[in-house]
């Protein structure tokens, strides 16, 4: 995948024509088009040649995932075979219950790699877990190997799986984020990405889920609109005080390492080897953005 951070990852119908080429336009640092909950049935054969055609012609332009049709519904092996071609970033598989399915879903892509002259392991695998199944199981599926990279914990369908009204806040949406962030740590795969937001209307909402998001170790959300984006990137974008921080705490702490010191404090603050490795991530992050140049 994209070594530059990947903040905002939009989803965008995957047989809308017009809204894709306005996504790819966008400050979107992702495109995720859609083929499954926002194509009717009778319309998947028409989205997956449109989403087709966005690949082949917008590939490189930025980072594209294409959301499947869940493995049990018998529809993801047709859309893996329209899709997985020369320019897609990666396959967002939907409704992640356990790893097995992880492996398989790999294994194909794996196989259509081969076929279409795709170099092997070009095509990253994202599971989205949306079940309590999926929480459960969550530890399992991050250390299934495979082709997964990452995860996303999916409010909508969480919510329904529950017997629950809809929503993006709650202690069970809060335990899923925090399984996904342990999991993705523990099995070595990259921070998670967040689940959408569903008013589009509310941008302070969707700004506090954000930084919710970012303060459990996650590196972007999801958008459903693009005037979401600019607020993941803003908020997943280190700012010009943190970046003065750590910067501050990194050259404070090499300064007393030197001197044979391991521990110090910083406005008042403990510095220890910890809290230095955080701020070098920081820095390493602001400088893949572009807002630091040494």
């Amino acid at each position: 995948m994209n070594t530059k951070p990947l903040r905002s990852w939009l989803f965008v119908p995957g047989m809308d024509e017009r809204k894709i080429e306005k996504a790819v336009a966008s400050e979107a640092d992702v495109l995720i088009l859609d083929l499954e909950d926002a194509v009717a049935l009778s319309e998947k054969p028409q989205a997956r040649e449109i989403t087709r055609k966005a690949i082949e012609a917008h590939g490189q332009d930025k980072p594209i995932f294409v959301r499947i049709n869940g493995w049990s519904t018998g529809m993801a092996g047709e859309d893996l075979r329209a899709v997985c071609i020369p320019g897609l970033t990666g396959i967002l598989l939907p409704m992640v219950d356990e790893a097995e399915t992880v492996r398989i879903v790999s294994a194909l892509i794996a196989s259509l790699e081969a076929q279409n002259g795709i170099p092997d392991g070009a095509v990253a695998l994202m599971g989205l877990v949306e079940t309590a199944k999926g929480v459960l199981n969550i530890a399992e599926t991050a250390s299934a190997g495979g082709r997964l990279q990452v995860l996303m914990p999916g409010a909508g369908d969480l919510t329904q799986d529950l017997g629950i009204p809809t929503s993006n806040v709650g202690p069970h949406i809060l335990n899923a984020k925090i399984q996904a962030s342990l999991a993705s740590r523990a099995g070595g795969l990259q921070g998670p990405v967040d689940t959408a937001f569903f008013d589009v209307t509310d941008s302070e909402g969707y700004r506090a889920d954000c930084e919710q998001a970012k303060s459990l170790g996650f590196q972007g959300k999801a958008a459903i609109h693009p005037n979401q984006v600019a607020v993941a990137n803003r908020v997943f974008s280190p700012s010009q005080a943190e970046i003065i921080e750590a910067r501050k705490i990194v050259e404070a702490f090499r300064e007393a390492e030197r001197n044979g010191v391991g521990a110090i404090t910083v406005d008042n603050k403990l510095v220890d080897y910890a809290m230095v490795k955080t701020a070098e991530k920081l820095l390493d992050r602001a400088r893949a953005l572009g807002l630091l140049q040494v």
